[in-house]
């Protein structure tokens, strides 16, 4: 340590005691203790957390390279040596630049040293957080003005003081480097900014170790209201005395400063000169940050609608917009001006596009006008572009105009802007980044939209023969054992990597420019399939035959099968294993990109369909199958584990957001294709390829049919192959090809697609939320669509069976949706003790809640279809006292326990089916006096009775409960729901209006105190619940108006 911590280096030495820094001895001898720290560093073993704590290494790290840089020499320096100085003071061997890489390589040793020996993942909190906040500190170049709070001095810890502690505990780190020199030199800040980057990523990391499900908002580095109720909770515990130790901040305290500290440095510039190593690195790091709390929402900012929910809360960022987007602008201006500087601008480039992206995905850019301006610099002009076959592809080569531009990175500056057209084109058709926002850009894009797809598709093209070349497979990892080429034309088998269609020699670029191109040729690919497909569909162009552009799109399209082939054949395990190594080195790509982009470019094919030959509609059903099995299948089965607790979270290294884009990719692309299928677009020669592909995932439902989804399922993709899978079914059902079939058997089909819906009612029936609404209503929509469509395959007795099957299994909105369907009510008959046991069964709420929602249903739908008569008599005689003891029991709480969470649904349902019973008796009545019929089936005197008795539990009911301004009941109104009384209010007036004389002669059957009430009910539903209480009523004032010439109040 003794020579990591160099004196301060003089600014003016005298010759006769010029001892120089930079000599051979001093050199040496600060790269051998860099170079042993370095090993120490990467042998954990042999550093104790002891050692770490007593010494503030990335410090003085930092420190020895502002020194460092500081006693560069410089080419040709020699040559303008002062006559005053002796020739000894010449450097002439080992450079300070050999230290400089030594130490850079040294520091990111050391942090990671730094991360890995602490255990407690309190203190990685605090360690991470106090790196974090001393990188902030040296990119700003500016010491923190906070003072330190010690314990010591303390009385009780705030908020405040926590942040400030935080803050100061840093300073000391950051002082060792700014009081060298302030500011610091780019070299240092460009250090500063990566060491963000990295401890920012241990901070996720250790985030998502923490959090349920791997959520970052559910972390409190990265949620304010957990973050301030858990610093809430360290303060109270040591101002009680209950720990000694500090109370520890979090990320999203110091977001504003962070937030500046990386757009400080992604616009660093020396003498208005712009430093684009650290404009890089600082980009890198805000990109990292948008990335994280992009979904995180401000608490401050909630709404209250008018309904009296919550509305949607804007991001945490949004406050910070304007200085985002004012960093990535100057990134990506910077690609079109690479000639003002003598250094590379292509990685700049490439980052303010990936940037932009991030902000596009999160949503932060509301207004059109703004998107125009920041994406001006990526569209191309006409002269930038040229327009050319395949056979004249060297036209697309870009060359170095000016000696000033590196010609081996100017191809990155064309990538990064296609890139980025493309990823933006992709999240408008997602439905991510709204079409209207972005209208402009597009409008503006249409007029070398050609050109675009051109140039993009050889880049693409570069792109995937640069990784067969490499040995790779096209999702960039060694190919699997039983990979072969067979989906590669014979002219790519064997490559020649000397020359591509977008360079002249592989050697010409440099590897940031071929890294460029291995990343980005899915989404290039996808993007110039699309605009291809458009424009051969337009007329053709003076420039470019149509013949041409076909052969462009010949291709690319096996360029997008083989990539979505090499995705399907490895084991999704073995990715998700590699997957955590290979994104470090790949910028977060993984092989879900390529999974969607070729999914994504494929669609556009198969909507088109004109233009697919025969073989590539083959291919396009093999790959149906390929990715129903390899990726929907999957997906339900996953489900089915979580929920049993057989397999653990995912990896907190792997996004689940990308897993999940490629099961609703996937998802699309087989609803795309049976849609392509039913329209004849494409024929793939059999049939059963396709219904193989969408039963699959439904056969996996089958399987479990004696199961259920948690309630608390809240899986996007589980609903959403479920609800696709349904669709798919739905267009092959209107299919004539495929009905016309001879090979097809129509009648095992559709009762297997009730079967499959009612399984599906049956798993769902306790899940909640828009998604599983959506999988409900389709599998509904598909019973009912089967019933009604083919009423000679589903004949009454096998409704009959499914009622009593699906009474059985607890599916009971199908049981509804089959019932609605039978014209008498055998299904109910059939199905009455599977009715009572659910009716009856306390010990579990939903099945008896299911059952009574079913049958409200059922009986309302019979009155609406005038056949109310044959189910309401055997209702209420095979489960009325069950029906009117639970509208007691939930509205009484006699039960208690979980009743109380759906009080008011079930007393609904309850006085529903009641009242529904009520107008069918009336209704009966009536028609029988005017059609003047022998027998009537309902007199006056029954209706009467049974109101009698209903009138009894709704006096209970209001006695408990009360009514909105009216306490009735004794218990003070402990465990009341207004609500409910008000129902029953409602019932007694609709009943009184109706049926006046049946009202009057049911009253004369209850008691007086019963009465009593049903009367004051009554009247307060008449009266809108006016206050009861006057006694406290103000006492109005005489005034004596004679002064204003009128009459004098009494």
């Amino acid at each position: 340590m003794s020579v990591i911590k160099p004196d301060k280096p003089a600014l003016f030495l005298e010759f006769e005691n010029y001892d120089h820094l930079g000599s051979i001895d001093a050199n040496l001898c600060h790269r051998a203790a860099v170079m042993c720290l370095s090993r120490c560093a990467q042998n954990s073993e042999l550093v104790s957390p002891g050692t770490l704590k007593s010494f503030a290494l990335h410090g003085h790290m930092l420190n020895m390279l502002e020194t460092s840089c500081g006693s560069r020499s410089f080419q040709h320096m020699p040559f303008h040596r002062s006559m005053s100085v002796s020739r000894n003071a010449e450097r002439t061997s080992d450079p300070p630049e050999l230290l400089e890489a030594d130490l850079v390589e040294c520091i990111e040793s050391v942090i990671n040293l730094e991360c890995s020996k602490v255990t407690s993942n309190v203190e990685k909190r605090r360690v991470l957080l106090q790196l974090l906040l001393f990188a902030k500190a040296i990119m700003t170049g500016a010491a923190d003005k906070k003072e330190s709070n010690d314990d010591a001095n303390h009385g009780e810890f705030t908020l405040s003081d926590v942040i400030s502690y935080a803050v100061s505990r840093a300073s000391y780190d950051s002082g060792i480097v700014l009081q060298q020199a302030t500011p610091p030199r780019w070299q240092v800040k460009c250090q500063a900014s990566k060491i963000a980057s990295i401890v920012f990523t241990e901070i996720v990391k250790l985030s998502r170790n923490e959090s349920p499900h791997s959520a970052l908002n559910m972390s409190p580095h990265f949620d304010p209201v957990e973050a301030k109720a858990h610093c809430i909770r360290q303060c109270h515990a040591a101002n009680t005395g209950s720990t000694t130790e500090v109370p520890g901040s979090f990320v999203i305290f110091h977001l504003e400063e962070l937030i500046a500290a990386a757009c400080s440095a992604a616009t660093a510039s020396s003498d208005q000169a712009e430093i684009r190593s650290v404009q890089n690195a600082g980009l890198q790091f805000l990109k990292q940050l948008v990335q994280c709390f992009g979904d995180v929402r401000d608490p401050e900012s909630a709404f209250v609608n008018p309904s009296g929910k919550e509305g949607n809360c804007k991001s945490v960022l949004d406050q910070y917009s304007s200085q985002i987007i004012s960093s990535v602008r100057h990134a990506l201006i910077s690609v079109d001006k690479p000639d003002d500087e003598l250094e590379s601008v292509g990685g700049l480039g490439m980052s303010g596009c990936e940037t932009l992206i991030v902000i596009a995905e999160k949503g932060l850019i509301s207004d059109p006008a703004a998107y125009k301006r920041l994406t001006r610099p990526l569209v191309p002009a006409t002269s930038e572009l040229a327009l050319c076959s395949y056979e004249e592809s060297a036209m697309l080569r870009t060359k170095a105009s000016t000696l000033q531009e590196d010609g081996r990175a100017l191809l990155m500056n064309k990538i990064a802007k296609l890139w980025a057209l493309a990823k933006l084109r992709y999240l408008v058709d997602k439905g991510v980044v709204a079409e209207a926002l972005v209208k402009r850009v597009f409008l503006e894009l249409q007029k070398t939209e050609l050109e675009v797809a051109i140039h993009s598709a050889a880049l693409a093209i570069d792109g995937a023969r640069i990784l067969k070349g490499s040995g790779l497979s096209l999702i960039r990892m060694p190919p699997a054992d039983s990979l072969t080429v067979q989906h590669d034309t014979p002219h790519e088998r064997n490559i020649s990597m000397q020359c591509g269609l977008t360079f002249e020699n592989i050697d010409d670029i440099d590897d940031s420019t071929k890294e460029s191109l291995v990343l980005t040729w899915p989404a290039l690919a996808s993007s110039a399939v699309s605009s291809l497909m458009k424009s051969l569909d337009r007329p053709a162009s003076s420039n470019i035959q149509q013949a041409d552009i076909k052969l462009w799109l010949d291709k690319l399209t096996p360029l997008i099968f083989s990539g979505l082939h090499d995705s399907l054949r490895i084991d999704s395990s073995k990715n998700i294993a590699a997957e955590s190594e290979f994104n470090r080195a790949t910028r977060d790509t993984s092989w879900q990109e390529t999974t969607v982009m070729c999914l994504h470019g494929i669609r556009a094919l198969v909507n088109d369909g004109n233009h697919l030959s025969a073989t590539a509609a083959k291919e396009v059903g093999q790959l149906t199958l390929a990715v129903s099995r390899g990726i929907l299948h999957p997906a339900i089965e996953a489900q089915f584990l979580s929920n049993s607790g057989a397999i653990p979270t995912k990896h907190p290294d792997v996004a689940k957001e990308a897993h999940d884009e490629v099961v609703i990719e996937a998802s699309k692309f087989l609803e795309d294709v049976c849609q392509s299928y039913v329209d004849g677009k494409i024929n793939f020669g059999e049939n059963n390829m396709i219904l193989h592909s969408i039963l699959s995932p439904l056969a996996v439902l089958q399987e479990r049919s004696g199961m259920k989804l948690n309630p608390e399922t809240k899986s996007i993709v589980f609903f959403e192959v479920i609800s696709s899978c349904i669709r798919s079914v739905k267009k092959l059902l209107s299919s004539s090809d495929l009905l016309t079939d001879a090979h097809f058997d129509i009648e095992h089909f559709v009762k297997a697609m009730i079967d499959a819906g009612i399984t599906v009612l049956s798993l769902t029936s306790e899940a909640t939320g828009t998604d599983a609404d959506i999988a409900k209503g389709e599998a509904s929509s598909l019973v009912r669509d089967c019933l009604i469509q083919y009423p000679t395959i589903v004949t009454s007795t096998d409704k009959q069976q499914i009622v009593k099957a699906a009474a059985q299994q607890g599916s009971w909105e199908a049981w509804a949706i089959v019932c609605s369907q039978l014209d008498d009510a055998s299904g109910f008959v059939y199905s009455l003790d599977a009715i009572k046991d659910a009716l009856s069964d306390w010990n579990d709420a939903s099945r008896h809640l299911a059952a009574l929602a079913a049958m409200r249903s059922v009986v309302q739908d019979s009155v609406a279809v005038n056949s109310a008569e044959s189910i309401i008599g055997h209702v209420m005689t095979g489960v009325g006292a069950e029906i009117m003891h639970l509208l007691k029991a939930y509205g009484c709480m006699l039960a208690g326990g979980q009743i109380s969470e759906h009080r008011t649904a079930a007393c609904t349902d309850c006085i529903r089916i009641i009242i529904l019973t009520f107008q069918h008796m009336h209704a009966s009545s009536s028609v029988s006096e005017q059609e003047e019929t022998v027998v009537e089936q309902y007199d006056e005197q029954m209706i009467s009775a049974f109101l009698s008795v209903v009138f009894e539990s709704l006096v209970s009911l209001i006695a408990f409960n009360g009514l909105p301004n009216h306490i009735i009941s004794g218990n003070g109104g402990v465990n009341a729901d207004p609500v409910i009384g008000r129902i029953c209010a409602q019932s007694i007036v609709l009943v009184a209006r109706t049926t006046p004389l049946a009202f009057k002669a049911s009253m004369a059957l209850v008691g007086p105190e019963d009465r009593g009430m049903l009367e004051a009910a009554a009247r307060a539903e008449l009266s809108g619940y006016a206050s009861g209480s006057r006694e406290h009523a103000p006492v109005k004032k005489k005034i004596n108006l004679t002064g204003f010439g009128t009459k004098q109040s009494a």
